[in-house]
Formats: C-alpha cells, structure tokens, sequence
C-alpha cells in the first residue's frame, strides 16, 4: 500500500509537443475537456479544407502534399483504405495502404491477447527480436531470456506448417507466460493471428516505419504521427461520442499540416459549434483562426 498520499502531486498533459500549437488548437477545440486549453497564434496553411464534389482535387492533394515529408491518408475503415488507396494509385498519387490488424479487433480483448499480438510483431516486423519481445513483457524479470527465445524460434520455424503443430507451439508460449488461458478467446485469438501472418497485406501493417506515403485507418494511427495528414470530412460528427473521439485521434496526429477534405455541411456545422463554445471561455476566436479555406473545387 502507498502511505503519505499527501506528498503526491497530480499533473494533467496540457500540449502535444510532437504537433505545431496550430494542430494542437485544432485537435483540441472539439473536445469539452481540453477546449480551455487553446492558444491564440497565427494561422497561415497549418490547417486547410477544400471543398469538392469531382475527381479534380487530386490536382491540389498533388500540390498540398511535400513528398519529401511523411504524410497519412486517415479513414474510417478497412475497405475504405483499399478503395482510396486503389484510386489514387489510378491516379498517379501513389500511397501505401496499411490495413488494420485482425488482432487489434475490440472484441478480442482478454488478460492474454498481448501474447498473440506481440507474437504477430516478432514473426513480421523486420528487425524485431526475441530481445524486443521479451522487453515487452509485463515484468520480465519474471522470465528467462533463453527459455523464451527457444518458444519464439519454435513458433518462427514452425509458422508455415501444420495449422494444429502451429497452435501447439503458440500454446506452449501462452502457458510459459503464465497468464491463465481462457479457452474461448485463445482459439479466437490465435484464429486471428494465423490470418494475419498468412496475409502479406498484413506485413506493412507491422512495419510502417518503412513508408512514408500511407493510407491507414484511424484506429491503427493511434500513437503515431505525421508531417502532413489528410482526412475526409464525412468521416466524421453526426453528433455521435464515438466519431467524436475518431476525429480527436486524426487530428492530433499530424505535426506540421492537416488537409480536409470536405463534402458536407455537417463537419463546418461542428465546427462553428465548437468555436461558440470556445468563446464562451472568453477567447476571441472565429474559425479563420485555426481553418483556412483553401478552395471549391466544383
């Protein structure tokens, strides 16, 4: 137990220091806990949206986008991903796409799924050790370096054989962590991961750090960031808590710029919403200060 709780002090994270103040104000307005935490500065093409109805605003992603710079396409789903992904490939915009992993599947959350979702990182992420998995662990001083690498190297060398002999050397890793195994969700979860490393599709998914040009879903941006994102605006605020907090998450991934795309009333709506609420907290602000509009594309 911890004595003297008096002498802790709480601290709340105030800023994204990865992002520009002008992404941070952006991410921030939208939400009711962080909205008093905006900054008056100076916008200049931080933050833009174009307005569109055609095929024609490729031309400005091409001109908007520093190729020399990373940059992310955001959606909401997988088979958006491929969609757009496809399309701009057609068009000569060429981004990688990078699906979201069968493992980071909400509903198989249980107090072992971290086994199989580290376990897909070391058989795909290049240059991921046994080392890095066993820094991984939940107090891996509770482990032995060799026993696991010995797991590892099985599970490794045994990858692409018999499905059952597969499971079978997956189970051994399960029981040598010590968590106790919940029958269902360990079929479901090694079920998931057999689908993933079966896929190469699934193989940039575990190595973005190799592409600088992605189309990703939101959920899979989580914890990282981006010099330049672009989201579409129909992604988003049909008064709903969940694409709420999507939104949050695409926003406060870029560090230098952010691009929407729009093609609806109810994103600007919002955001007109948000800035009645923000000066009410007594700031002077209109939404020339964290958009620009950058053009109509008709």
């Amino acid at each position: 137990m911890i004595k003297d709780k008096g002498k802790f002090k709480s601290f709340r994270l105030k800023h994204n220091f990865r992002s520009n103040t002008q992404i941070q104000n952006y991410s921030n307005i939208f939400m009711d806990d962080v909205r008093a935490y905006y900054t008056p500065c100076e916008i200049l093409d931080e933050i833009q949206y174009v307005q569109f109805n055609n095929g024609e605003v490729l031309n400005f992603i091409k001109k908007w986008c520093n190729e020399d710079k990373t940059i992310a396409f955001l959606v909401r789903t997988n088979s958006d991903g491929a969609q757009y992904a496809e399309y701009l490939k057609e068009n000569n915009i060429e981004m990688t796409y990078i699906p979201h992993s069968p493992l980071d599947d909400s509903n198989l959350e249980s107090n072992h799924v971290w086994i199989a979702r580290l376990t897909a990182t070391y058989l795909l992420k290049k240059n991921y050790s046994e080392y890095d998995f066993f820094d991984e662990i939940p107090m891996p001083e509770s482990y032995e370096l060799r026993e696991l690498k010995k797991l590892l190297q099985n599970i490794n060398k045994h990858m692409n054989d018999d499905r059952e002999f597969f499971k079978k050397c997956c189970r051994e890793l399960y029981e040598y962590l010590g968590d106790p195994i919940d029958e269902e969700k360990y079929e479901q979860e090694i079920e998931k991961l057999l689908e993933t490393i079966s896929d190469i599709k699934y193989l940039p998914t575990y190595n973005q750090q190799l592409y600088k040009h992605v189309i990703t879903t939101i959920h899979s941006s989580k914890g990282l960031q981006y010099d330049q994102v672009i989201i579409l605006s129909n992604d988003y605020f049909y008064y709903n808590e969940f694409k709420e907090q999507l939104h949050y998450v695409a926003v406060s991934r870029p560090k230098e710029k952010l691009l929407v795309l729009l093609n609806n009333h109810i994103y600007i709506d919002k955001l007109s919403e948000c800035v009645k609420k923000t000066s009410e907290l007594g700031f002077d602000i209109e939404i020339g200060n964290l958009i620009t509009k950058a053009c109509t594309i008709v």
